[in-house]
Parts: structure tokens; sequence; C-alpha cells
């Protein structure tokens, strides 16, 4: 999502202002930044130094709306109305990336329920741009690699970090190699549980881009053409 097609733009922000590269970071998310209509924001504070980066008059006219650890979901879709009627709005954490370790995920699953289109700048990492756009608790996660090639060993390892997910809350990363992906898929329909979160985040950054967030009995309907394409898979059980 680019230029001011509407949607929910997920941004990075410095983790110190007085960061080596704040100008080449600045000039980076610039050409997103001043079309908001909006912004959801951690803090006051936060979000007013966020914006000063980019010394645009036109920013001052933007909508800031909180969005922190005191947000209910039943706040959401009241959040989400202006974007539904055109806007294009942007998520940012008073440091670092939205959602990880940061409010932000509750909205983004939300805004995926709704059809909305989401997408994320700065995600040059596919791990942390995957968490970032799937909806899936951030706060804490592993990353586990590649999964076993043989179809047993994968079962009984995708069955665990479903368990692991259900007991600690953790969201489970894991990628697969793209001619592997239809196994990988086939094998987490068979053993995961019908209301464990399973998310699949494809092409990421390409104009193919592609996030499909659902618990395993909505996959049931669900047709997702993976061939020969880069994937990264996520688990949560606990949501």
């Amino acid at each position: 999502m680019h230029g001011n097609e509407p949607g929910l733009i997920l941004l990075p922000n410095l983790l110190s202002t007085e960061a080596s590269y704040r100008e080449g970071f600045v000039e980076m998310i610039r050409p997103e930044v001043v079309k908001l209509s909006g912004l959801f924001i951690e803090s006051q504070k936060g979000g007013r130094k966020f914006m000063s980066l980019f010394k645009e008059p036109s920013l001052n006219k933007a909508t800031l709306s909180y969005l922190n650890e005191h947000t209910s979901k039943d706040e959401l879709d009241f959040l989400l109305e202006p974007i539904e009627q055109g806007q294009k709005w942007g998520l940012i954490s008073d440091c670092g990336l939205p959602n990880l370790a940061d409010p932000g995920a509750n909205l983004v699953m939300r805004a995926r329920r709704k059809g909305i289109k989401v997408s994320a700048i700065g995600a040059v990492c596919s791990v942390t741009a995957a968490l970032m756009l799937s909806g899936l608790p951030g706060q804490c996660f592993t990353f586990h690699g590649y999964l076993p090639k043989e179809e047993a060993d994968r079962k009984r390892l995708l069955v665990k970090l479903e368990r692991i997910s259900r007991d600690t809350g953790q969201t489970q990363v894991f990628i697969e190699t793209p001619y592997r992906n239809a196994a990988m898929m086939e094998s987490a329909m068979q053993v995961l549980g019908s209301h464990t979160y399973f998310s699949v985040v494809a092409d990421i950054s390409a104009p193919t881009e592609e996030v499909v967030t659902l618990r395993m009995v909505e996959w049931k309907h669900q047709k997702l053409d993976l061939e020969k394409r880069p994937a990264v898979f996520l688990i949560n059980a606990a949501r």
C-alpha cells in the first residue's frame, strides 16, 4: 500500500532522536508520512516527537489517536472507522517497531478481519516484518528457522510449538523452503487445533505481498497459492 490508497501503514520510529542515521531515516519514510490523515500513537509526547522529525506544516492537520496498553478491544472498530471511510492512517510506537514488545497487534488483527489493507515500512528483516503484519502478539516470540523436512518430525514439532504457544502465550515463528510450502500447509492443517491462529506472510515487500491470519478452522475454506513464494509462518494458540 503506497500513495494515497486507504489503509493502515505500520511505521518504524527512531530508537533515539540523536541517532546518527536520523536524516536518512526521515527521508526514507517521509513520502508516506506526509500523506497520512491520522496517526495512531502510543503517547502524546512520542507522537509529537515523531511528527516533529519531518517539519511538514501539513502534518499539523493530521489526527492523533491513542493506541496503547489502555486501549480496549471494544474501541478498535471506532478507531478504524476513518480508514474504512477512505483515509490513510499510520501506526507508530514511541520507539522502534509497532507490535514488537509494543502496542498495535490487536488493531492490526482487527483491521485484517475487517478487510482493511495493512502494510509496513522499514521492515528489512522478514521475521520482524511478518510479526508486524500478522496481527499476532509480538510481546514474546520465538523464531525456529526451518522445521524438519520429514513429515512425521515436522508434525511432531508443529504440535509441540502449538503447545508451547498455548502454555506461554508466545507466538511461534518459522520459515520454509518455498518448494515445501504446500507440504508445510498440509501438515499444519492435519495437526493444529481448530482454534489455533495460523498466519502466512508471503512475498514480503513485493507487489504480490500477501498476509493471511486465520484460525485453523477458517483455513479449511481458504485457498492460498504458495508455490515458489518465500513465506514466513506464525502460530499462536493462546490469543
